[in-house]
C-alpha cells in the first residue's frame, strides 16, 4: 500500500468534572433580640446545615429541572442520571423539594408573564401531551408577540 494522504477524524466526549465547594457559614445570635442568624454565600442553593449540609449546586439543580420538567424524567430517574453521570448523591424527595424551591423563586416572574400574555391583543393557544409515569399529561401554552406562557 502506498500512502496517499491523512484524513481527520473527530471524537466528541463528555468530560465528567464534579466541583465540591465548601462554605464556612458564620452562625451567631443577634445582640438585640437573641435570634439565631447565619451568613450566606451567593453560590449557596440552600441555608440548611447539620444533617442537610450537602446540597446540589445551581448547575446540578438546573440539569435536574430540565431532566424532570422538559424531558419528563421521574424524580427517581433524575436521581439516577445525577448519580451515574456525575457521581452526585440525591434523593427523590430532595429533588422534589429543590424543584419546589426553584418554582417559588420564579413565581413572581411567572405571574408577570401571565399578566403580559393577558394584556396582549392577540394570543395563540396550543396544547402538548406527554406521558408521565404512564398516564398522559397535558400542557397548555399561550403565545403572543411578546411572551410565551
Amino acid at each position: 500500500m502506498a500512502f496517499e494522504r491523512t484524513e481527520p477524524q473527530y471524537q466528541e466526549d463528555i468530560v465528567r468534572r464534579t466541583v465540591v465547594r465548601r462554605f464556612d457559614v458564620a452562625v451567631g445570635r443577634c445582640r438585640q433580640c437573641g435570634r439565631r442568624v447565619q451568613g450566606r454565600d451567593p453560590l449557596q442553593t440552600c441555608d440548611a446545615l447539620g444533617a442537610a449540609q450537602v446540597q446540589l449546586g445551581s448547575e446540578a439543580l438546573g440539569l435536574a429541572a430540565q431532566l424532570n420538567k422538559q424531558m419528563g424524567l421521574s424524580p427517581g430517574h433524575t436521581v439516577q442520571v445525577l448519580k451515574l453521570g456525575f457521581g452526585l448523591q440525591a434523593s427523590r424527595a430532595g429533588i422534589c423539594r429543590a424543584l419546589a424551591r426553584m418554582a417559588a423563586k420564579v413565581e413572581p416572574t411567572y405571574q408577570e408573564l401571565i399578566r403580559a400574555a393577558r394584556a396582549s391583543l392577540v394570543s395563540g393557544v396550543d396544547e402538548t401531551g406527554w406521558r408521565e409515569g404512564g398516564p398522559l399529561q397535558w400542557m397548555w401554552v399561550t403565545v403572543s408577540a411578546q411572551v410565551t406562557v
